[in-house]
């Protein structure tokens, strides 16, 4: 899944991979591919940085 990822950029969307996963491992399945041998997405916090000041009004230079 972590390759898929890497090339396709799928899971890094605005869903967070909720979407993407579950069709890929409708596609292994469709392939023939058993469950255990897909190793899952390593998964990681959504977020963006934000600075401080923009939640203050403050605009940044």
């Amino acid at each position: 899944m972590n390759e898929i990822k890497a090339i396709t950029r799928a899971g890094m969307g605005a869903c967070g991979g909720k979407t993407c996963s579950s069709i890929i491992k409708r596609a292994f399945r469709e392939l023939g591919v058993q469950p255990a041998e897909v190793t899952e997405n390593t998964l990681r916090p959504l977020f963006i940085e934000v600075p401080l000041g923009v939640f203050a009004g403050v605009k940044e230079d």
